[in-house]
């Protein structure tokens, strides 16, 4: 029984990781062509809470205002592997770090 939960949750991690790198790169190409900016990824991800799940948010900068926050909403259908941008944020959100504090050098 023990063994079965493990890989369950090791399954599930491995999932939220292919979410994320498949999310990431929609967010990439969904800032640009919204904003027509190179948007940075952060390594901040959220995932909704949601029943169902279907939406993460991927957090970053633009490369030209990096001390500007950005997040770019996704929503994804993870059985057909269907990504598309829905959505783009801007600024500091509630419970977060000011940009200073999270831009990677």
């Amino acid at each position: 029984m023990l063994a079965l939960c493990a890989s369950f949750v090791l399954t599930a991690c491995e999932d939220e990781d292919k979410v994320v790198e498949k999310a990431t790169k929609v967010a990439i190409e969904h800032a640009k062509e919204v904003d027509e900016k190179e948007f940075v990824p952060n390594g901040d991800v959220e995932f909704t809470t949601a029943t169902g799940g279907g939406t993460v948010w991927i957090r970053g900068y633009y490369k030209d205002k990096p001390s500007e926050r950005v997040s770019v909403t996704i929503n994804y259908d993870y059985e057909a592997d269907k990504y598309w941008g829905s959505g783009i944020g801007y600024g500091v959100f509630e419970g977060e770090t000011t940009p200073e504090e999270y831009i990677k050098e």
